[in-house]
């Protein structure tokens, strides 16, 4: 693939959602098995899992 196609793919790429909750950064993220959450780690010590749309499920 040359530059050309590899900037028309990323000048395709869009946000769709955002995970906003963490005060500090995040250091891991991990899809559920069945693809239907993520759960995030983050630098402020807390643990957060999500739905797929980006609601905030529960917090440690």
């Amino acid at each position: 693939m040359d530059a050309v196609a590899i900037n028309q793919r990323v000048d395709n790429i869009h946000e769709q959602n955002k995970l906003k909750k963490h005060i500090q950064h995040v250091n891991s993220a991990s899809f559920s098995p069945d693809g239907k959450h993520i759960v995030t780690a983050s630098a402020d010590k807390t643990a957060r899992v999500w739905d797929i749309e980006g609601k905030l499920i529960v917090a440690f």
